[in-house]
């Protein structure tokens, strides 16, 4: 039976381990080994025992690679830590590290809404303790033209 390339579609001998027209190694699949049991070096395509950290053939680390996550900034999540700022801080420090532009939008809304909070609470407590002026009392120190 032919074997051929799973990369070029290039026919292979028996005996081949990497295809002589792209490089691409190839992989014999023992068929009575069931697919989750299966474990390849990435870079030789040899394979290796389920526990291995190194390929025994290349001496290549076997550890997974994460594929980085998208980090965008986002003014849906400025918004959320804006309305709700205490769950936006537990975001932002969740997050500082993984997706830090997305931390740092949800953060600028936290701090923006806590401000306004600070700013709004301060100016009741001075306006409590003015001892009940209203506002005709603010204009009654201008000159009347």
């Amino acid at each position: 039976m032919a074997k051929y390339c799973t990369n070029c579609g290039m026919q292979l001998p028996d005996s081949a381990r990497a295809c002589g027209n792209c490089g691409k190694f190839v992989v014999e699949v023992d068929e009575n080994t069931p697919a989750w049991e299966r474990k390849y070096c990435t870079q030789c395509c040899t394979k290796v025992e389920m526990s291995a950290n190194f390929c025994s053939n290349c001496g290549r680390s076997l550890a997974i690679v994460k594929e980085p996550k998208e980090d965008k900034k986002s003014i849906g999540w400025g918004i959320l830590g804006f309305f709700i700022p205490l769950f936006g801080l537990f975001l932002a420090l969740l997050w500082r590290k993984e997706s830090p532009l997305k931390a740092k939008s949800v953060l600028i809304g936290s701090l923006v809404s806590l401000g306004i909070i600070v700013i709004a609470t301060v100016a009741v407590v001075i306006g409590t303790m003015g001892g009940g002026a209203d506002a005709s009392g603010i204009f009654s120190a201008l000159p009347i033209l």
